[in-house]
């Protein structure tokens, strides 16, 4: 299903879509040579040339985020685990779920950003 908001391939500002481009990604648009679209559209914060066929396609599209509650859960066990598991006190427990959480969501982002580079190279 097609977005109505997309992030920009370089800065990640959250951009908008027009009508158009909304209703030709959710028809399954796919582009020819003798098309009337412009080749790119320009991000207003960094003027990045972003393409216009792989934003419509919905390449750049807003995806849900699924990795934080999964953090947030993960971090709670581990805080819990400590609490209980080990016979310590809350402050540590608390402690301990804290650094976990920003583990998660630190190896989170690292893997996501390999991820786009290795995307972009082939």
């Amino acid at each position: 299903m097609a977005a109505t908001k997309f992030r920009c391939p370089r800065c990640r500002t959250l951009l908008e879509k027009g009508a158009g481009a909304f209703v030709m990604g959710w028809a399954g648009y796919k582009p020819r040579h003798d098309d009337p679209l412009p080749p790119s559209v320009t991000c207003p914060r960094c003027a990045c040339a972003i393409p216009t066929a792989p934003m419509v396609a919905g390449e750049f599209d807003e995806k849900p985020d699924w990795f934080t509650p999964l953090a947030l859960a993960l971090s709670g066990a581990a805080g819990f685990a400590w609490r209980y598991g080990c016979g310590r006190g809350a402050g540590e427990s608390w402690g301990v779920a804290f650094a976990s959480l920003c583990a998660l969501v630190g190896a989170a982002t690292v893997f996501d950003r390999a991820r786009a580079a290795l995307k972009k190279r082939g």
